[in-house]
């Protein structure tokens, strides 16, 4: 597995089981982000080697969230981004048309006023937080990890899934 590269908890079955992959790989990955912004972290991160969190992915059922408080719409993004079978995984495209990303922007305004952000910071009209002269930032990074995650899915729809990665391809490519 000498070929792989990445962080064994996000990689893609694919990856862990050395096969071929595409873009769809970055999909996976972004379905462990997802879990590890609802739940603090990725799954199994400190319970096993790197080595047993691949063999896990590859041979397991894929992560999921199990916490109640999290939508459905949410629950459901999450399940697609981890379709264990790359040929039905969706593409990034595909996931900027989900419920979840759709409804995504009606619920920024709501996210925003119910961030408790330090004293003196507060959320700018973008919808982003701006800091008062002296540059305070707010803890937890939430509007950066929002802007992360839609920056993320919009640069993976952009790189598009046609082309094939992994071994026996050349380099630069």
């Amino acid at each position: 597995m000498s070929n792989r590269v990445g962080s064994s908890w996000w990689l893609a079955p694919e990856i862990c089981a050395s096969e071929k992959y595409d873009t769809k790989c970055d999909i996976w990955s972004y379905g462990i982000v997802c879990i590890e912004l609802a739940m603090g972290d990725p799954p199994n991160l400190g319970k096993m080697t790197p080595d047993e969190a691949m063999i896990r992915t590859k041979n397991d059922k894929p992560p999921h969230i199990d916490k109640s408080k999290w939508s459905d719409k949410y629950k459901n993004f999450v399940k697609r981004c981890l379709t264990k079978d790359q040929y039905k995984r969706p593409t990034a495209s595909d996931l900027l048309q989900d419920d979840f990303m759709k409804d995504a922007d009606s619920h920024k305004a709501k996210y925003f006023k119910s961030l408790k952000f330090p004293r003196g910071v507060c959320a700018g009209s973008s919808g982003g937080w701006r800091a008062p002269r002296g540059g305070a930032s707010p803890r937890g990074g939430h509007t950066r990890h929002t802007r992360a995650a839609d920056h993320a899915l919009r640069g993976l729809e952009r790189a598009g899934a046609e082309q094939p990665r992994g071994p026996g391809r050349p380099a630069g490519i």
